[in-house]
C-alpha cells in the first residue's frame, strides 16, 4: 500500500462520507443504512459470479488473491488466509473507515454501514451458494482490524 494511494482513497471516501452523513441527516440513519446495504447486494453478486467461475478446490484462494490484490493497490492494507472452503481477510487499514471518521461519522455508525454491506453480500452469495456465509467483525477503532470471512462448504 502506498501512502499516496491511501491518502487519495481516504480523501474520496471522506467526501462520500460527508454525503452519507448529509443523507442520514435528511432521511435518518435507519433508512440510510438500509439503502447502503444495496452496495453489498451488488458486491455479493459480483463475488458469487467470480466464485462460480472458479474450480471448487481453489476458488477461495483465487478470491483471496483477487480481493487482496485489488484492495492493496487501492489504499487498503489487508492480508488473507484460505482453505478450500473459506477465505478470511484481515483488514489493517481501510481508507473508507478512515475517511468516514475524519468527516465526523461515529465508529458505531460506520460499523452499522459496514455490517449492512456485509449482510447484503451474505444475502447475494446465498442466492448462488445456499450454504454460503459472509461473516465479519468490524473495526473497533481506526487502529483496530476488521475481519471478513467467506465460507462455502464443498
Amino acid at each position: 500500500m502506498s501512502q499516496e494511494t491511501y491518502n487519495a482513497s481516504k480523501a474520496i471516501f471522506g467526501m462520500f462520507g460527508a454525503f452519507v452523513k448529509d443523507v442520514a441527516d435528511e432521511i435518518g440513519w435507519e433508512k440510510t443504512i438500509e439503502l447502503y446495504s444495496k452496495m453489498g447486494d451488488r458486491g455479493g453478486a459480483q463475488m458469487a459470479g467470480f466464485l462460480k467461475s472458479q474450480a471448487d478446490k481453489v476458488r477461495m484462494d483465487e478470491l483471496g488473491k483477487m480481493q487482496s490484490g485489488f484492495y492493496n493497490v487501492s489504499g487498503w492494507d489487508m492480508e488473507y488466509t484460505s482453505t478450500p472452503t473459506s477465505v478470511e481477510f484481515l483488514v489493517h487499514t481501510c481508507p473508507c473507515f478512515d475517511g468516514f471518521i475524519e468527516n465526523g461519522i461515529e465508529v458505531k455508525k460506520i460499523n452499522a454501514l459496514c455490517k449492512a454491506t456485509h449482510n447484503g453480500m451474505d444475502k447475494a452469495l446465498k442466492e448462488v451458494f445456499p450454504k454460503a456465509e459472509f461473516t465479519s467483525v468490524t473495526k473497533p477503532s481506526k487502529e483496530g482490524d476488521c475481519i471478513e470471512k467467506v465460507t462455502i462448504p464443498l
